[in-house]
């Protein structure tokens, strides 16, 4: 889809437009966005396309790679903020938790309530809320200018704070996903959670990447004949056979 997308073909915009367009709605809409889809398929084709040059990769990959666009198509900042909390005294009050109970901790950084939280995580509602309480008690601890709600309120500062800082030994993303899709055994899952608790810019990325995960999955039901149109590209008709035999 990537390389077709690049040639300006429309078998590629067709598939980008199915299978990735109801995931980018999802996105959007939970950062107050959804009205920006049209404007994020258009930069998706504009001269400043992050398609021009990105390699071919995973469908989760691919929408991974999308969260900055989406972000800033519905105007929100991503960048590190003045009066956000200091990142390295939220670290220290973290470190306790384990690589899991990282994720579910960061992914309130991202507006994410426990709820969703825990369809994101695979865990129980209750365990995230006991959770996140638990996380609220280590942050008053740590750090003066503590406030309930602090987490959401400067989540994207935090994260693109995080997003800047350089990881010696990146985790590979198929790692992630071997790991979410239980493809992967105990010991190199160990190494793997290892490796997270040691590295908050990979917790993040893991956050990512399940956010991407989940909108996928979910694929919500959207109208995607306006977004053909807006392309100016049209699905081939079916063969004659088809149309007979769907008769």
């Amino acid at each position: 889809m990537i390389r077709d997308c690049q040639a300006d073909k429309a078998e590629g915009w067709i598939y980008l437009v199915d299978e990735f367009v109801p995931a980018i709605t999802s996105i959007a809409k939970h950062y107050g966005g959804e009205h920006a889809v049209r404007s994020i398929i258009e930069r998706l084709r504009g001269p400043d396309s992050p398609l021009k040059e990105m390699a071919p990769c995973h469908q989760r990959e691919f929408l991974y790679q999308l969260r900055p666009l989406i972000l800033d198509a519905a105007g929100k900042t991503v960048t590190p903020e003045a009066g956000a909390p200091d990142l390295d005294l939220v670290i220290e009050a973290l470190q306790p938790l384990s690589a899991t109970e990282r994720q579910a901790a960061w992914l309130e950084t991202f507006g994410y309530d426990a709820a969703a939280t825990g369809v994101l995580m695979r865990m129980a509602p209750d365990t995230v809320t006991k959770l996140r309480e638990r996380v609220g008690e280590l942050l008053r601890a740590k750090l003066d200018d503590w406030s309930a709600g602090m987490m959401v309120r400067h989540g994207l500062a935090l994260g693109a704070e995080l997003e800047m800082q350089g990881v010696n030994e990146p985790l590979e993303f198929r790692h992630f996903l071997d790991v979410f899709d239980g493809r992967i055994t105990w010991q190199r899952r160990t190494a793997f959670e290892k490796q997270l608790e040691e590295s908050w810019p990979e917790v993040h990325k893991a956050c990512r990447i399940r956010e991407a995960d989940q909108a996928l999955t979910l694929r919500a039901p959207v109208d995607t004949a306006p977004y053909l149109a807006l392309l100016n590209v049209q699905k081939p008709k079916p063969p004659m056979w088809k149309a007979l035999f769907a008769r």
